[in-house]
């Protein structure tokens, strides 16, 4: 079994608090200009979380919200027609389950003894 590190940690945290819940809002923003993005994101996570987390987390969350695609509301979608009401449930569980990239993951490679072969 694979050693839990520090950097699985901070990659599974960054999916949790910040690209889960861009792709989330993606869904609602996809018709909208970029202030218009930004503000949603912001109102979004002051309704939920409290206005001072939102002031941390608004450009962040927001910046990726508008990189995600705009049609991006056929993945909630699918998973509405498959789970129904723990649609979002579903996505934060499946968003999880993806691996760090390989700059992230760094396998530490037991050094080759030079033995006489």
């Amino acid at each position: 079994m694979k050693k839990i590190t520090i950097s699985d940690g901070v990659w599974f945290l960054f999916l949790i608090c910040v690209f889960t819940p861009s792709l989330v809002m993606s869904f609602a923003t996809g018709e909208l200009s970029v202030s218009d993005t930004y503000s949603y994101v912001f109102g979004t996570i002051a309704g939920f979380a409290g206005e001072w987390i939102a002031y941390i987390l608004f450009l962040p969350l927001g910046f990726i919200t508008c990189l995600l695609p705009n049609d991006s509301y056929y993945v909630l979608t699918a998973f509405q027609m498959v789970v129904g009401d723990f649609a979002i449930l579903a996505i934060f569980l499946f968003v999880c389950t993806t691996y760090p990239p390989t700059f992230i993951r760094r396998t530490s490679q037991p050094a080759e003894s030079p033995q006489a072969a």
